[in-house]
């Protein structure tokens, strides 16, 4: 159930993962069993889970084998974490103290994202985006606050199975068995009235001899544990209900204020679908590669002859092959390209034949001959159409010699052109984290590395954009980021082709669904291969490129919307993944003062009054001492229970 309980997998799966898919294992893993043996079965189903979740990183095509090392490597690092979440959970848990658990299990999720580039997928929140409406919680907590409540929700269903069961065992019935197989009654009672459980006088044909208070005792000891019951199940459904009912009320009012937004925007998504080797040329398949040249005609085709009013066109991430400024195309051939596709009229808005969009080079012969950029061609599709162009393509900085995975913004009627470096790399794809690595990634082709970026998280004259490249995504702090600083509309630039034919692009799509309800900002996604398509600021898929006769990824083509532009302020907007930890941090504390688990102040000693042999008087004696001697009497024989019981009643 929580394997394959995931919106890009069974999503009608998902509320029941996020209601009691944790509880059911955690209720029949039997608390008899050492804490080494609860922590190592724990462990190996958590993470046979997370490996079965993150499956897509067994397509090695691309990536070689040393990434089922970091499959293997992630799923044992999730394991580890339940493993010892696991053990706290193997005792009578209250109220606050499953608070307290939901708010370290929040921080677990949250320490994933400190090593290297951060691992931000697969949270347990994630199971509650499978619709629109728990989804709207995130507009509070974030992904870590709807982790939060998942879990919570599974301990609180946790707590009221073990109630029941307790139960159930704890409650005996007034009608006992023949005096000759009961214990000797214990003189131990409350006034006059008989404590339930105890055997009575019998009669001589062996049946008990009930009293009138004992029956009334045995249903009033029935009705407070029934009472009991329902106040945990109460709770564990109530809680499951919130994320519904919340969602529910947040998507009536902003509904209504929606359809007063009179501002609009017009958007073009591309969306290549090509492989690694065919859009770059590698060495082990270099008769796949096709050229920029043909790479460009291919995608012009989609934007046809006819004007359209369009706001904005977004290509995805590496969009094309080499650098962006590189002198790659002889401008006659792209003069020729375009006047093909789009027709002549483009001649008009070719930008200014100079740096960065054009270059001279000399032959051999001392002939001058002209050379344009990618630039160039996104530059002409902006005053083209009169739409700012958002494309992904990598950046070299000549004087400080660094490479970025970058995304430029280039207007119509303006010289002036915005970027946007990537600031989440991968380790050994995009950055090295270690030189003893450098071996393995010459191995696999990869010879130089991207540099973090440092650039600002919004751009745009029109509207202001906030940009992201690929996995940076699926963290919620960085796309917040971008709002506090002004950002309208949130743009994402995707590349999944090294993984192709897996689970990777509806699993990326369903990740980005957060971000939208977290900031009150809509989102729209260009992809390479993936899922190229339209988030609405309430966390709905309003379209999405594909005629259902392929898979989403491989379709080719462009994908037009006209979005409106409703943009809400949120509390998770304000307080931000930082006061969501510090919150958990104040739970986690607290509720360990409340069961005692830290103290930094005083070690209270725990004592019982207790009856003294002689005189009436009570005496102080440990907790500790009694329950030592009710296990002994516990694991002793029924005939050396009644030594103990006649022993104690003198």
């Amino acid at each position: 159930m929580l394997a394959f309980g995931q919106p890009a997998r069974l999503s009608w799966l998902c509320p029941l993962v996020a209601a009691f898919g944790i509880a059911l294992f955690l209720a029949f893993l039997p608390q008899e069993w050492s804490k080494k043996k609860r922590f190592w079965i724990s462990t190996a189903w958590f993470a046979g889970a997370e490996l079965i979740q993150l499956s897509w990183m067994t397509s090695i095509e691309f990536q070689g084998y040393y990434i089922l090392g970091v499959w293997a490597g992630i799923a044992l690092m999730v394991g580890l974490q339940f493993g010892v979440f696991s053990l706290l959970t193997a005792r009578n848990m209250t109220i606050s103290w499953t608070v307290g658990l939901a708010c370290l299990w929040a921080l677990f999720e949250w320490v994933r994202l400190l090593p290297l580039c951060g691992f931000s997928l697969n949270p347990l929140g994630l199971t509650l985006t499978w619709t629109a409406l728990p989804l709207q919680l995130a507009s509070v907590g974030g992904i870590l606050g709807l982790s939060f409540w998942a879990m919570w929700t599974n301990l609180l269903f946790l707590k009221a199975w073990r109630a029941n069961c307790k139960t159930l065992r704890r409650v005996k019935s007034p009608f006992r068995t023949p005096l000759a197989s009961a214990p000797p009654r214990l003189p131990f009672q409350v006034g006059r009235r008989q404590r339930v459980g105890q055997a009575g006088p019998v009669l001589r044909n062996g049946v008990q001899n009930l009293r009138f208070s004992t029956v009334v005792e045995f249903c009033n000891c029935l009705w407070r544990q029934a009472q009991s019951r329902v106040a945990a199940w109460s709770w564990a459904v109530g809680v499951a209900f919130v994320p519904y009912a919340f969602g529910a009320l947040h998507l009536h009012y902003h509904a209504q204020r929606a359809g007063q937004v009179t501002d609009n925007v017009k958007v073009a998504l591309v969306q290549t679908a090509l492989l690694p080797s065919q859009k770059i040329p590698l060495l082990h398949r270099a008769s796949d590669f096709i050229s920029s040249e043909k790479q460009w005609a291919q995608i012009l085709t989609y934007f046809g002859a006819a004007k359209q009013d369009w706001d904005l066109i977004v290509f995805p991430e590496a969009a094309f092959p080499y650098q962006a400024d590189a002198p790659l195309h002889p401008f006659a051939v792209a003069k020729a390209i375009l006047v093909e596709r789009l027709g002549p009229a483009v001649i008009d808005a070719f930008p200014p034949l100079e740096p960065p969009f054009a270059y001279e080079r000399k032959t051999l012969q001392g002939a001058k001959i002209l050379y344009v950029s990618h630039l160039f061609f996104a530059k002409t599709l902006a005053q083209h159409f009169n739409a700012e162009v958002l494309i992904g393509l990598d950046h070299h900085a000549r004087e400080q010699d660094q490479f970025f995975n970058a995304a430029f913004l280039l207007r119509p009627k303006n010289s002036k052109m915005e970027r946007y470096d990537k600031k989440v790399l991968l380790p050994l794809a995009e950055y090295l984290p270690f030189n003893f690595l450098a071996p393995l990634s010459r191995a696999f082709g990869i010879h130089s590395f991207f540099s973090r970026g440092t650039t600002s998280s919004t751009m745009g004259e029109r509207m202001l954009l906030t940009p992201s490249i690929c996995y940076e995504e699926t963290f919620s702090e960085i796309m917040r980021r971008g709002v506090r600083e002004g950002g309208q509309l949130m743009v994402n630039l995707t590349n999944d082709n090294y993984y192709p034919n897996s689970t990777l692009p509806q699993q990326h799509f369903s990740h980005a669904k957060p971000r939208t309800v977290e900031n009150g900002r809509a989102l729209i996604r260009a992809c390479n291969t993936g899922v190229t398509g339209v988030i609405d600021s309430l966390g709905q898929t309003c379209a999405v490129l594909g005629d259902g006769e392929k898979k989403i990824e491989w379709q080719k083509g462009i994908l037009t919307f006209e979005l409106k532009l409703y943009n809400y302020s949120t509390l998770y907007s304000f307080l931000g993944e930082l006061g969501i930890v510090i919150l958990c941090f104040c739970g986690l504390f607290i509720s360990s003062i409340l069961n005692s688990r830290i103290n930094f102040f005083f070690k209270p000693r725990l004592t019982l009054l207790t009856r003294a042999p002689k005189g009436g008087k009570m005496r102080r004696e440990a907790k500790s001492d009694r329950v030592s001697r009710g296990i002994t009497f516990l694991n002793t024989k029924d005939s050396e229970r009644e030594s103990i019981w006649q022993s104690r009643s003198k």
